[in-house]
């Protein structure tokens, strides 16, 4: 080896001397140690070893909030139970957004060369081992400062323990760590539900919101029941009494209304745009958002639907509902929505499919008692928002013929027929009507697919009929059952999204 004078001949320098073996033929990794030697070289004289220097690093945490922009609370990833094991959409999985930088000074021991970081979360395996399960691999810069950005990094609830962390491991020279804590609450907010959307005429305020009270199930019942013992404890539920009122304009982002934290709240200002409302209740660092109620601001087009029909019995089937081309500038499309009369306050789902300006529904269910008024409209999107939606038309169905069945005792007996249960799928609310002359059963049961008893709060609109408010559970497959006497009725009903 020869040194050029004029550089570090003259100038003097140092000459690193490293011992590496690689006869496995493996990668260079950074990250392994290896020896070396350091020596001070000044006019061509060898003055000595070159004194011990620590290494410099530094990892900032830029910022760490949930994909959907919320921030974390004392540091803390909540993440709610769920016992589904492959949906990578389960209810409990929570995912987070993570941005760190790192800068360094490379020191002289021995350990490692170019910096590199990892992030994972902690949990246990099918032994109920403690293990680590890596959400990204190294990551790795040639330059000793840089600054990684994570997206919708998964945390699945079924992947983690009691106590568990999310960390990053800093590898550079020594490794740090840095760490946020997971909770895993047994339950989740339910009943966040706020009502309604409206469509009104640039420069109207809005007719006051609705909400239900939010709660969180915290003890007593399988939540005590360790080994079948205590199983009858009654469940005790908690008031959810911590909120934040969101705001939305048109297609922007969700900001926090300021000083707008209650459990009910109406705006009271004068609308030209559409705007969107949604609120956020709290308990104990978890958190559940609601459904949004949107304020269409009405275009001034004609969009109209015709006409109101009167069924001559149970089981007919309406004529095609017909609606106008409306005169609009730039494309378009047409979204039918429905509501039965049953929803209080009503409640507008959308008809899958039935997006052509002429819709003919079929009902799948006769009308068992009264007249049963099942309510119609028409939206018109244009760019992904709702720019109008039409007046409302009604199809009325009279009820069928009452079935009595007598007993020794004349009491009357709940039969399958005399149960009458829709929408089934259902989104949201499930009507539950049962046949005149038929008593009311005595227990009315929740069970999801693995047999775990599901609350759900019931709703009795009179003696012979209720609504169950399925808002608040994951999609999938459930059984309703119906007890009275020495009778038992069980219905499949299928949850969707």
């Amino acid at each position: 080896m020869h040194l050029v004078r004029h550089s570090i001949y003259n100038s003097g320098g140092s000459i690193v001397f490293r011992y590496r073996k690689d006869d496995d033929g493996s990668p260079w990794d950074f990250s392994r140690q290896f020896p070396k030697l350091t020596y001070r070289i000044i006019g061509g004289t060898k003055t000595g070893n070159e004194p011990s220097i620590p290494s410099v690093k530094n990892l900032i945490i830029n910022s760490i909030s949930y994909s959907n922009g919320m921030p974390l609370i004392n540091n803390q990833v909540v993440v709610p139970d769920s016992g589904q094991q492959n949906d990578d959409e389960e209810p409990g999985t929570r995912s987070i957004n993570l941005s760190f930088s790192y800068n360094c000074t490379l020191g002289t021991t021995d350990v490692g060369y170019y910096p590199s970081a990892k992030v994972q979360v902690s949990g246990r395996n099918s032994l109920d081992e403690p293990v680590w399960k890596d959400l990204t691999g190294w990551l790795s810069d040639t330059e000793f400062f840089a600054t990684f950005s994570l997206t919708n990094l998964k945390i699945r609830s079924t992947e983690v323990a009691d106590n568990s962390t999310v960390r990053i491991i800093f590898s550079f020279q020594g490794t740090e760590i840095y760490t946020c804590s997971l909770a895993r609450p047994s339950r989740s907010i339910e009943f966040n539900n706020i009502y309604s959307s409206q469509t009104i005429q640039s420069g109207q305020t809005v007719q006051p919101f609705t909400s239900s009270q939010p709660n969180i199930w915290v003890t007593g019942g399988e939540l005590e029941c360790p080994y079948r013992i205590k199983c009858n404890d009654p469940k005790i539920y908690s008031n959810v009494t911590n909120y934040q009122w969101q705001i939305k304009q048109n297609s922007g982002n969700w900001t926090n209304l300021p000083n707008v934290t209650s459990k009910d709240y109406t705006p009271t200002n004068q609308f030209t745009s559409n705007t969107s409302y949604r609120r956020i209740a709290f308990y104990n660092g978890l958190y559940c958002m609601s459904l949004p109620i949107d304020i269409i601001v009405a275009a001034p087009v004609v969009n109209s639907i015709c006409c109101t029909q009167n069924l001559p019995t149970y089981n007919s089937q309406p004529q095609p509902i017909t609606g106008n081309i409306p005169a609009l500038n730039g494309n378009f499309s047409y979204q039918w929505q429905i509501a039965p009369n049953l929803y209080n306050p009503m409640v507008w789902q959308n008809i899958n499919g039935a997006t052509s300006q002429n819709y003919t529904h079929i009902f799948t269910n006769p009308a068992l008692r009264g007249t049963l008024v099942t309510t119609f409209r028409r939206l018109l999107i244009q760019n992904g928002s709702t720019i109008n939606i039409s007046n409302e038309i009604t199809v009325n169905r009279p009820n069928r013929t009452a079935k009595y069945i007598n007993t020794e005792d004349n009491d009357m007996l709940l039969t399958d027929s005399d149960v009458l249960i829709y929408p089934n799928p259902v989104s949201n609310l499930l009507n539950v009507e049962f046949e005149d002359g038929s008593s009311t059963p005595e227990k009315i049961l929740i069970y999801d697919i693995s047999g775990r008893e599901i609350n759900l709060n019931i709703i009795t609109n009179s003696e012979n009929q209720i609504q169950l408010d399925f808002s608040g559970v994951s999609s999938g497959t459930y059984y309703l059952k119906f007890e009275n006497a020495e009778k038992l009725i069980t219905k499949k009903i299928i949850k969707n999204n």
